[in-house]
């Protein structure tokens, strides 16, 4: 079977996975009532529809490491515990921040297109909108939901949870660029837009 066919197989895959993530959520809205189901909701339906109509891939990472790390920044969200929030002035700043986040990450996933994707695969590059600022926009919405995630629900467990999130991204960033930068199109972008996850800082 030619590759392209797997591809698509894959792709249809992925689909399924992202509509099962949104059920999931869309099951959490009917329980908490809260801002974060409903932008999960969201980003895991829109991610449905771009698997679907993303760009073929061009190179692969050789390293399982890489394929696994992306995998468990996808999924660490079930581990946070939504049971029990905080009755203050953080729980509601929380809540703003998520907001935040949630609008960042639409935003950014909205800037990537046509060329999103979990693994470390590289399918061109993006550089309109988000991506004018930061090289992985993505990362840092999720890591300000998270933030925001862990103001409204706060337990050192959750803590735990959101410092293994900011290690993965940074792990994954370095496996992803490890690919993208097969490209000589992508050495030109990082030439442009040189901070990876925060600007002016890293």
């Amino acid at each position: 079977m030619a590759s392209r066919d797997y591809e698509k197989y894959l792709n249809v895959v992925w689909c399924f996975i992202a509509l099962w993530m949104a059920y999931h959520t869309f099951l959490q809205i009917w329980v908490m009532a809260e801002m974060e189901p409903f932008v999960w909701f969201f980003l895991h339906g829109l991610t449905a529809v771009l698997f679907l109509v993303r760009k073929k891939p061009i190179h692969y990472s050789s390293s399982v490491m890489g394929y696994c790390v992306s995998l468990a920044s996808v999924h660490y969200y079930f581990l946070y515990d939504f049971t029990v929030s905080v009755p203050s002035f953080w729980g509601f700043f929380g809540k703003g921040v998520t907001g935040i986040g949630g609008l960042l990450c639409i935003a950014s996933t909205l800037s990537l297109g046509r060329c999103f994707g979990i693994l470390p695969i590289y399918r061109g590059v993006e550089t309109r909108a988000m991506y004018q600022f930061i090289r992985h926009p993505i990362y840092l919405s999720y890591l300000v939901l998270d933030a925001g995630i862990l103001m409204t629900y706060f337990t050192f467990a959750n803590f735990l949870i959101f410092l293994i999130a900011v290690l993965l991204f940074i792990v994954r960033i370095r496996y992803e660029e490890d690919v993208l930068q097969l490209s000589d199109a992508y050495w030109d972008y990082k030439r442009k837009v040189k901070y990876k996850l925060i600007p002016g800082v890293y």
